[in-house]
C-alpha cells in the first residue's frame, strides 16, 4: 500500500539499533534484505521485505529497528491503519507459510490472518482496523470487514496478477497488474468493472490526488494520467528502456515524481512533461513522503535512502553499495574475526559485534579464502593467483609471490612458517617460510580442484576435490594419496578433521560424509535439502553447522550436537546464500553470504563484551610459538585462569593463577595446535593459537 502522512522532517542520522533473538543481522544493518514497500504512519516508519523482514523507526529514520513478523513469506507490501495496527502482505512461493500478518503493538508480536488462497499476494490496502482488501495472482482478490478474520473471495476472472489495489473511498477503488489490466469498483468491490488502460504494458503502482485526477505506472517506463475518476487514461511517457516505474507519487496537482530502477522521473506541470536524471540509486523499489519532497525510499540488499528536494538530493542512510557476496570467513578467538569476499573485500571485527571494511574496492579481485593464525597475522587467497599477507590485522596486505596465475580456493597455515595454498586445476604449494618462497606439491590422480586443503599438524593433511576426490598426506605434502572407498557425494568442497581419526566432508550437491577411522572407510551421505552447499564447520567433534544455497522456502542452516548423527533444520529467516560459517563456541556460528550480509546465531545469545578497556584488557603473549618444552605466558593485567583445549574443544589444561607470568610444561601434549585462554582478574578474556611439536 502506498499511504502518505506527514510530520515535521527531522535530519536522518542512521544509529543501528535492532532486536534480537537467537540470531542477530550485524552487517549491514538493520538487515540486507530486499524492501518491497514502505510507508509512513504519524510518528512511525514502517518498511517490509524478504523473509518476514519488517524494519520500524519511530524518531524519523534516525533509527531502525528489525521485527521478525513470525513468517518466512516474502513480504510485498505493508499497511498500518496507526502507529501500532498494521497488515503485511506477500507470496508463498517459497512454502506454506503464512502470508498475510497483523500487528497491534507496533510490530512486537505479528498473527496470522487465514485467507483462503494459495495464491502469492502484491499488495494490502486497509481503509480501518476491520475493512481491507488484499489482491495478487490470477486475478485474486479478498475482502475482509471484521481486521481479517474472514475473508470473502472478490477475485475476478484473470490468469494474470493484480500488483497494486487503491481505494479512493470507502465505495470507489481500483485494482492493476499484468497486461495492462485494471478493475473498478463503486459499490466496495462487490462488483468489479474492466476499464481500458490502453496499454498491454505491466502496471506496478497508481496514485489519485483526488477522486478525479490520477496517475498510473509501469513497464517500459510507462506513466498515464486519468482526470474523470479513473474511466480514462492518457499516456504522458513511454521510455527507451524496460525499466518498470514501481513507484509514482504527486505532491499537488503540478509536481510529482517517479522512479524506475535508477531513472528519476520529475514533472512540474501535472505530467504533461518529465524530466529524468539517469542516476543509479541502489535499486530502489518503493517510498513514502513527507510533505515538501522529503520522503524514505526503500530497495534491494537492505538500501534505504532519504530523498529531498523533489529528487535533487539523494542520501544514502544504511546498506549503500552492499553489492557483494562475501564468500568466508574466521576467528581467531571468540571476538576477532574477518570476512572476505568480491572487490577484494575485508571486513573486520574486534568485539564480535560490528563490523568495518578494512580493505577492498569495485574493481579488486575476488578472495575465495581466509586464514588467521592469531589476531595480527592472516593469509587471503583469490582469483588470478592472488595471495596476500598481513601482520597488523588486515589494516594492510602486501602480496605474496608464487608462481602460478590460477584461481586459489583455499589457504591453510600450521603455524608462521609452514603452509598451503591450492586451487584451479590441480594447484598446489606449500611455504616453510611464510610465503616467502614456495614448493610445487603434486596429486597422484589430476584433481580438478583443490577447493580446500586441512591439516592437524605438519605431516597430517587432506584435501577435498571436485569430481568426489579426497586426498591425504602423511609426510607433509611430499606425496599424497588418494582415499578409496569414497561414496559418491558428486564433489568435496569443505573438509575438516576435529583429531587423527574424525573428519568431515561436505558436497557441493548438499551431502555430508564422516570419517572415525582417519579416511579409510566413509559414512553413507547424509543429503541435505539445500543445494549447492557451501559451508560447513565443526566446534568440537559434537558440535556443528552446515549451509548451502536455497531450494525451497526454508532451507538453509542445519545443526547437529549428536556429531552429525542428527541434524536439526534452524529455521533462519535469511534470504541469501549461506557461503561460510564459522563457530567460536557450542553454541555461536558467524555466518556470511551474498550481498554483504554477516549474521551470528545462537540459540540464547549473550552480548559480546568487547577487550577494549585498558584497565579491563588482557594483552596476551606466549613465547616460544611453536614449543616443545615449557611455555611462558604473560599478560599486561593479573591471570585469574588459564584453560588449554585442543582444537577439537576437548580440555587439555586448567589451572588457577594470580599472576602476569604463568610457566607450563607442554612435555604431556600431543603434538598439534592448541587454544590457550586466559581470564583476567576482572573477567575478560584472551585466547591465541600455539603449536606443539614433539623434541
Amino acid at each position: 500500500m502506498k499511504s502518505f502522512g506527514y510530520l515535521i522532517f527531522l535530519l536522518f542520522i542512521y544509529i543501528p539499533a535492532y532486536s534480537q533473538n537467537d540470531w542477530d543481522w550485524q552487517l549491514p544493518l538493520p538487515t540486507g534484505h530486499d524492501y518491497n514497500d514502505v510507508q509512513i504512519t504519524g510518528n512511525a516508519i514502517y518498511a517490509c521485505g524478504l523473509r518476514g523482514t519488517v524494519i520500524k523507526s519511530l524518531d524519523s529514520g534516525m533509527t531502525w529497528t528489525y521485527h521478525f513478523a513470525n513468517t518466512l513469506a516474502d513480504l510485498k507490501a505493508v499497511c498500518f491503519i496507526s502507529e501500532d495496527t498494521g497488515f503485511v502482505a506477500g507470496g508463498t512461493n517459497f512454502g506454506p507459510d503464512p502470508h498475510i500478518m497483523r500487528t497491534t503493538d507496533g510490530g512486537q508480536n505479528w498473527d496470522s490472518l487465514p485467507v483462503p488462497t494459495t495464491e502469492d499476494l502484491f499488495d494490502v490496502w486497509f481503509q480501518n482496523v476491520d475493512t481491507g482488501w488484499v489482491v495478487g495472482n490470477n486475478g485474486t482478490i479478498f475482502c475482509t470487514h471484521d481486521g481479517g478474520l474472514n475473508w470473502i473471495n472478490q477475485s475476478v476472472a484473470l490468469t494474470t496478477r493484480l500488483n497494486v489495489i487503491n481505494f479512493l473511498n470507502a465505495d470507489t477503488g481500483f485494482v492493476a497488474g499484468e497486461n495492462g489490466q485494471m478493475r473498478k469498483t463503486t459499490d466496495g468491490g462487490i462488483n468489479w468493472n474492466v476499464v481500458s488502460t490502453g496499454t498491454t504494458l505491466a502496471i506496478y503502482d497508481m496514485f489519485f490526488i483526488s477522486d478525479s485526477v490520477g496517475w498510473l505506472s509501469g513497464y517500459n517506463e510507462l506513466i498515464k494520467k486519468s482526470t474523470d475518476g479513473g474511466n480514462n487514461w492518457t499516456q504522458q511517457n513511454v521510455g527507451s528502456g524496460s525499466n518498470p516505474v514501481t513507484m509514482i507519487h504527486f505532491f499537488d496537482s503540478l509536481n510529482g515524481f517517479a522512479y524506475a530502477w535508477g531513472v528519476i522521473f520529475t514533472t512540474h506541470d501535472g505530467g504533461d512533461d518529465w524530466d529524468t536524471g539517469n542516476h543509479f540509486y541502489d535499486h530502489i523499489i518503493a517510498g513514502d513522503f513527507y510533505q515538501n519532497g522529503i520522503g524514505i525510499m526503500v530497495g534491494a540488499a537492505g538500501v534505504i535512502q532519504q530523498f529531498t528536494d523533489s529528487g535533487a538530493t539523494w542520501t544514502t542512510l544504511t546498506a549503500g553499495s552492499n553489492h557483494y557476496n562475501l564468500n568466508a570467513i574466521t576467528f581467531s578467538d571468540s571476538i576477532h574475526g574477518w570476512c572476505i569476499g568480491d572487490g577484494g573485500k575485508v571486513l573486520r571485527t574486534t568485539d564480535g559485534k560490528t563490523w568495518n571494511l578494512v580493505s577492498g574496492t569495485p574493481t579488486g579481485p575476488e578472495y575465495f579464502d581466509v586464514c588467521f593464525l592469531n589476531n595480527q597475522t592472516g593469509y587471503v587467497v583469490g582469483e588470478q593467483g592472488i595471495v596476500r599477507k598481513t601482520i597488523n590485522s588486515g589494516n594492510t596486505w602486501t602480496n605474496v609471490n608464487i608462481p602460478v596465475t590460477t584461481s586459489l580456493y583455499s589457504v591453510f597455515f600450521l603455524n608462521a612458517t609452514t603452509g598451503w595454498v591450492g586451487g584451479l586445476t590441480s594447484t598446489l604449494y606449500k611455504t616453510i617460510n611464510g610465503g616467502n618462497t614456495w614448493i610445487q606439491q603434486t596429486l597422484p590422480t589430476f584433481a580438478f580442484n583443490v577447493d580446500d586443503i586441512f591439516f592437524l599438524n605438519a605431516d597430517t593433511g587432506y584435501i577435498a576435490s571436485w569430481q568426489n576426490k579426497i586426498f591425504k598426506t602423511v609426510n607433509g605434502g611430499t606425496t599424497w594419496i588418494q582415499l578409496s572407498g569414497v561414496p559418491s557425494i558428486n564433489s568435496a568442497m569443505t573438509i575438516q578433521f576435529i583429531n587423527a581419526d574424525t573428519g568431515w566432508v561436505s558436497s557441493g550437491y548438499g551431502m555430508m560424509i564422516k570419517t572415525t577411522d582417519g579416511g579409510v572407510t566413509w559414512s553413507t551421505p547424509h543429503q541435505f535439502c539445500f543445494s549447492p552447499g557451501y559451508a560447513m564447520h565443526f566446534f568440537d567433534d559434537m558440535n556443528g553447522f552446515a549451509s548451502g544455497g536455497e531450494v525451497n522456502w526454508d532451507c538453509k542452516l542445519f545443526r547437529t550436537t549428536d556429531g552429525g548423527i542428527s541434524w536439526q533444520r534452524k529455521h533462519f529467516p535469511f534470504a541469501f546464500d549461506i557461503k561460510g560459517l564459522y563457530m567460536t563456541d557450542t553454541n555461536s556460528v558467524y555466518l556470511c553470504g551474498n550481498y554483504g550480509n554477516i549474521l551470528h546465531y545462537g540459540d540464547s545469545l549473550i552480548p559480546v563484551v568487547s577487550n577494549i578497556e585498558e584497565n579491563n584488557s588482557s594483552s596476551l603473549n606466549i613465547f616460544p610459538n611453536p614449543t616443545s618444552g615449557f611455555i611462558t605466558i604473560t599478560s599486561n593485567t593479573l591471570i585469574k585462569s588459564l584453560l588449554v583445549t585442543d582444537i577439537s574443544g576437548r580440555v587439555i589444561f586448567h589451572g588457577n593463577y594470580l599472576s602476569d607470568e604463568i610457566h607450563l610444561s607442554t612435555a604431556s601434549f600431543n603434538e598439534g595446535v592448541y587454544i590457550f585462554t586466559i581470564i583476567n582478574k576482572n573477567g575478560f578474556n584472551s585466547s591465541d593459537k600455539v603449536v606443539v611439536k614433539k623434541q
